[in-house]
């Protein structure tokens, strides 16, 4: 980021993120947005999906013959208006229609882009990141799951080919990099979990009941276990967090009523189910 940051005649850095669903290629863009502008919400999702017709250019970039100025200046004009500094995030990119992707060549190369309505829109403020599964089918192919850093490379040599044959080398040469995020396995599932445990603490109904909540140590590993899948990555683990933990939790304070400052504990019962004790 160093390298790219100080450039004035492009976007602060242009990326594309692949891999499988659900292993942190969104929330990373986020983080970003965090890091570097000082809020995670200071981030455009734009859902790419939204525009693989014929008319998705005109809908994203504006169309000349729009019936009023929204419609001419587009939705990519009207969602950029007001963030001079943030996160550009295309989820699903490769889902766009071609035309799209053809929109997108002069946005990520001079920073700016000439909208429906004759106006010129710069965008070199702003971090592009485009997100896609695009070839992450390899990871689920026979003979392909790799168990060391050198058979990641050989995954991702192999992933890249498959990029250049559902992208123009003109678009993926506009990438100052392509980067690879790989599946999750329980190390980095457990971590995850733990977050997510984290963060159920600082909902309103806990913190305004002054609750002590403490898990045991075999809720990370059940949730290592049984909340990973292989096709929904940790958007799964999120699940079964609401469905067990949070849902467990919230049944227990709604019946019991713990008294302000009360402590439960969160534990694992016959390692099917969870088990809540609470003590005043």
């Amino acid at each position: 980021f160093r390298r790219v940051l100080f450039r004035s005649n492009r976007p602060f850095g242009v990326f594309l993120f692949v891999g499988p669903t659900g292993v942190g290629k969104t929330h990373t863009a986020q983080l970003l947005a965090e890091y570097l502008f000082g809020d995670r919400h200071r981030l455009i999702r734009v859902n790419m999906a939204d525009y693989a017709g014929d008319d998705g250019h005109a809908q994203l970039f504006g169309h000349p013959q729009g019936h009023n100025a929204d419609v001419r200046r587009g939705v990519l004009t009207n969602r950029l208006r007001g963030h001079p500094f943030g996160v550009l995030l295309l989820d699903e990119f490769e889902k766009a229609h071609a035309k799209v992707h053809d929109g997108f060549l002069q946005l990520f190369d001079e920073g700016r882009f000439l909208n429906g309505a004759g106006e010129t829109v710069a965008v070199t403020s702003l971090i592009v990141i485009a997100t896609s599964n695009c070839g992450a089918e390899v990871y689920r192919e026979p003979g392909l799951g790799f168990r060391s850093a050198s058979d990641a490379q050989v995954l991702d040599a192999e992933l890249d080919r498959r990029l250049y044959r559902s992208f123009r080398f003109e678009l993926l040469n506009r990438f100052d990099r392509v980067v690879h995020f790989h599946p999750l396995d329980r190390a980095n599932i457990r971590a995850i979990a733990r977050r997510e445990l984290d963060e159920l603490l600082k909902r309103d109904g806990i913190l305004a009941r002054n609750l002590n909540v403490e898990f045991d140590a075999e809720v990370l590993e059940w949730l290592a276990a049984h909340g990973y899948h292989p096709h929904y990555g940790a958007r799964f683990l999120r699940r079964v967090v609401e469905r067990q933990i949070s849902g467990s939790l919230a049944d227990a304070i709604v019946l019991q009523q713990p008294p302000a400052g009360s402590r439960i504990n969160v534990g694992v019962r016959d390692r099917k189910s969870t088990r809540l004790n609470s003590s005043h």
